[in-house]
């Protein structure tokens, strides 16, 4: 996209090259994954901008990064510690808790499996729960539309499809019923303390397989790529080189993660990228079950906190949270947005983005042909994911606002128009429990 615009693009792999989600690229290397997820980026933009200059006889007038994913953990390194790099930066899925989103990967995975080398839940099964949460939840945001506004107003209980008496079609075993809880919950000790937050919030249920499936004997892609982190990126000798998943101690084994904050960009002071005119925009999706949205918003209001309340820190640094979306892009809901353009309109005309327009694209098969190598089902793809979009093949948009903002049906009008929504100021949270603290000895 932004090559059409006319810009100047260079990308970078990281520095290593992976199969299958394998992280060998960094055995006996602890320095790769630094080079990985925090120094890349900065560097390869260095280089973009001396070639770019030589090029064209000048130098660059604005350097914009985009990134998605590991790309949004690169975003904010970018934002925290090379705030010189960049004028404007949109972080999308950032999984910036690194070590507490593998640890709710390993809770999800071992429920998920149970132990065995076959998932306890099916496609179907997991289909059946999603479509039980719909339409427990879907109503939240003011329209009963398929999309979910808030999942953590959403507190459907699994048990409600547990097989009983009368319930043996379309239901769950206790098995899975226990599972589907699990997952939800995340990851805890043996004494039932939480040690991070869920990956998976109720309505990602259809992403499930693809991501938490797989065992020591099965290996899938993500199964790999979790093993192979604590194998290699988290300290020189790691977990050691038989380690697995199924492993992991959640009683003792957090305690070993302390190595992966070199990793985390998870420091919330953003002044000095403010100061410069920095600007960062965020987004994830409800229905991500991989970054850990929980994370991300945490991360956001802690920066709420810093830089001095929801004014200050939306002068610099805006979130939103899509719903229906799943990690980066696809699901269910409006997961087309024009970031660049945004991104542009605040950096070089001071036009914040009070709000952003999703959509979800008509795409039918073409997405099967183009993986299967069919050009001009790629081509046709990419003609439709052009923005400005063809309202043609628009099946649905919604304004989406910055975080805590959320949008809500106005009680009239389609509701698969964005005109149709607005913002609503969500509902007061109560503050988290805190753990009874003991006065020191001699204290009044």
């Amino acid at each position: 996209d932004a090559l059409r615009r006319g810009y100047a693009c260079v990308v970078s792999d990281g520095g290593h090259v992976s199969n299958g989600g394998e992280m060998s690229w960094a055995r006996g290397a602890p320095q790769a994954a630094v080079e990985y997820l925090v120094r890349a980026s900065h560097v390869t933009a260095l280089a973009g901008r001396a070639i770019a200059a030589r090029y064209y006889d000048r130098p660059t007038e604005r350097s914009y990064f985009m990134g998605c994913s590991a790309g949004g953990i690169q975003a904010l390194w970018l934002a925290q510690r090379f705030p010189r790099s960049f004028d404007g930066i949109v972080a999308g899925a950032p999984a910036l808790r690194i070590s507490r989103s593998w640890m709710a990967w390993i809770a999800a995975n071992r429920a998920l499996m149970g132990g065995g080398d076959e998932p306890l839940l099916d496609a179907a099964d997991l289909s059946l729960v999603n479509r039980a949460v719909i339409a427990a939840c879907d109503a939240n945001d003011g329209v009963a539309d398929g999309l979910i506004g808030d999942p953590r107003d959403c507190d459907f209980d699994p048990v409600a499809l547990q097989c009983g008496p009368g319930h043996a079609d379309d239901c769950l075993e206790p098995a899975q019923v226990a599972a589907v809880r699990s997952i939800y919950a995340g990851p805890v000790d043996s004494r039932g303390r939480s040690v991070a937050p869920p990956l998976a919030l109720r309505g990602s249920e259809a992403s499930w397989l693809q991501t938490f499936a797989g065992s020591r004997k099965q290996p899938t892609p993500a199964y790999s790529y979790v093993r192979d982190f604590h194998h290699y990126a988290i300290s020189p000798s790691g977990f050691g080189p038989e380690w697995s998943p199924e492993q992991f101690d959640f009683d003792v084994d957090p305690a070993r993660l302390g190595a992966m904050a070199a990793l985390e960009p998870s420091h919330p002071d953003l002044r000095e990228f403010r100061d410069r005119g920095g600007k960062l925009l965020a987004y994830t999706g409800w229905a991500d079950a991989i970054e850990g949205v929980p994370n991300t918003i945490d991360y956001y209001e802690t920066v709420e906190r810093v830089v001095g309340g929801r004014s200050a820190t939306q002068e610099l640094f805006r979130l939103f949270v899509v719903p229906g979306m799943d990690h980066c892009s696809g699901g269910a809901g409006p997961y087309f947005v024009d970031y660049l353009t945004a991104l542009e309109q605040w950096v070089e005309d001071g036009r914040a983005p009070d709000v952003l327009i999703g959509a979800r694209v008509r795409t039918g098969d073409l997405m099967q042909k183009a993986m299967a190598g069919d050009r001009a089902a790629l081509a046709e793809m990419r003609r439709r994911f052009e923005a400005p979009l063809d309202p043609a093949y628009v099946e649905l948009a919604r304004p989406l606002y910055p975080y805590p903002l959320r949008t809500r049906y106005l009680g009239r009008g389609d509701p698969a128009l964005a005109t149709s929504h607005g913002p609503a100021e969500p509902p007061a949270r109560a503050a988290p429990a805190r753990s009874p603290t003991r006065p020191v000895r001699g204290s009044p």
